[in-house]
């Protein structure tokens, strides 16, 4: 059983669902710029990604849609996609071993910009040339979010280029490439706007401190605004954006394609509309009246915002959900949260009969004794401390800040003790985390002073 930080207040009037069901496309840099090394790094983690992103909701689908170019450089670009379909029923699939299974198709210029037409072009069943692969078609179900997934480490184009291919590494358009500007971003802002989607970046750093700040603002403006977001830099503003040029970003930048268990657990965060950590403030996160709005975190709910009269909310949390001071659901509103992991099950539950949640004093009391076998110490620190669990070894830390950052994390390897410097951290009060081997997470407060 998962220990229960915070006893949450259940209040139960009605039932609502919400559909989180996605349609990914996985859209994969082949340009000539990655090495075979590079590829290999980029499936491994992406087989992680993959996996994860069927087991939080196997209703998601995937699709693999490689993108090159090659040829003289034309208006418009020479830009060619490679839809995978081993079994040609269909290029979206929610089979794990068929989404996780393809090899690189072609090799040559980086045109994203235009690469994304041809997609629409899949998507919307409209035959072009330069779609080769044997499926020319993207079967999306227009019930499912759309979700576009970009690896890539191309530069953007005009004012930056890629160091050894710097006529064909483009993220903009190649046609239109100035800086803030609606043509610049066309096609992304089209698909935003056009099939409402939700477009996710991961990058690798150019080696070029100037050339990366300017690649970086791109990649940002490119990738869609969500509250959750792991990216809260400096972005290219441009007049049409569809998310109002607002921070975070659903941006992550890597230094290579290897990405480490924490890069890929924010990545797999995003692609399931599960964050780690989330923070609900109002007025920005207030749900109005005659509205519904359910939130979920794949650890921990930090809540200050206002559920107003007849407004409908549900907030899952894997570990737990605080309700701080400035939180207030008024009367006649419909609220509940629950310790559960992310699902598309946003359920009004009897308390009294469903014996899947905590429901009776002595479930709690058991929640709350597991705490025990955790210890920190010293508690308050200012340096280092030393997390401890007393019977079973852990794997994974996790220190969180009240307000929802993640302050440190680190896959460890399996261990009954660690220690952790905090000396950097500023001065408050932090949420401890540690999963032990066998799938339970033990929670402390910690303090530093």
């Amino acid at each position: 059983m998962k220990n229960l930080y915070i006893l949450i207040i259940i209040i139960c009037f009605s039932f609502v669902k919400a559909n989180a069901q996605r349609d990914i496309i996985f859209w994969l840099d082949n340009s000539t710029s990655i090495s075979t090394t590079e590829w290999n790094d980029m499936t491994t983690s992406l087989n992680q990604i993959i996996t994860d992103a069927l087991d939080c909701n196997p209703n998601n689908r995937i699709a693999i849609v490689h993108y090159a170019g090659g040829g003289p450089i034309l208006p418009g670009g020479n830009p060619w996609i490679y839809i995978e379909d081993p079994n040609n029923d269909g290029a979206f699939t929610n089979n794990l071993t068929e989404a996780i299974t393809f090899p690189r198709r072609m090799t040559g210029g980086d045109y994203a910009h235009e690469s994304l037409a041809l997609i629409g072009d899949a998507l919307d069943a409209i035959p072009n040339s330069r779609i080769i692969s044997p499926q020319t078609q993207l079967n999306h179900i227009a019930t499912q979010n759309l979700v576009v997934y970009l690896f890539t480490d191309t530069s953007r184009g005009l004012l930056t280029t890629h160091p050894s291919y710097p006529t064909s590494s483009n993220l903009v358009s190649i046609d239109n490439p100035e800086m803030n500007s609606d043509l610049a971003f066309q096609n992304y802002t089209d698909f935003k706007n056009n099939r409402n989607a939700t477009i996710i970046v991961t990058s690798i750093a150019l080696s070029n401190s100037a050339n990366n700040l300017l690649v970086r603002n791109a990649k940002a403006a490119i990738s869609s605004y969500n509250i959750s977001g792991n990216y809260n830099g400096t972005i290219e503003n441009y007049p049409a954006e569809p998310d109002n040029n607002q921070l975070p970003r659903m941006y992550l930048e890597s230094n290579g394609f290897d990405l480490d268990a924490n890069d890929i657990n924010i990545i797999a965060s995003d692609l399931c509309n599960c964050p780690i950590t989330l923070t609900l403030s109002s007025p920005l996160d207030d749900v109005n009246s005659n509205t519904t709005e359910n939130r979920q975190a794949d650890e921990t709910i930090f809540a200050t915002n206002f559920i107003d009269v007849d407004a409908n909310a549900i907030y899952h949390a894997g570990n737990f959900v605080e309700l701080n001071p400035g939180f207030e659901a008024e009367s006649q509103s419909r609220f509940a949260a629950y310790v559960e992991a992310c699902s598309d099950d946003f359920l009004y539950r009897n308390q009294t009969t469903d014996s899947k949640y905590l429901n009776d004093k002595e479930d709690i009391d058991d929640d709350l004794k597991i705490n025990d076998d955790f210890r920190i110490i010293p508690n308050p620190s200012s340096n280092f401390t030393k997390l401890e669990s007393i019977y079973s070894e852990f794997n994974r830390i996790k220190i969180i800040s009240v307000f929802g950052e993640v302050e440190f994390y680190k896959v460890i390897k399996a261990s009954k003790s660690f220690n952790v410097d905090v000396s950097n951290f500023p001065k408050g009060v932090y949420i401890v985390s540690i999963s032990l081997v066998d799938g339970n997470v033990l929670i402390k407060k910690l303090v530093k002073n």
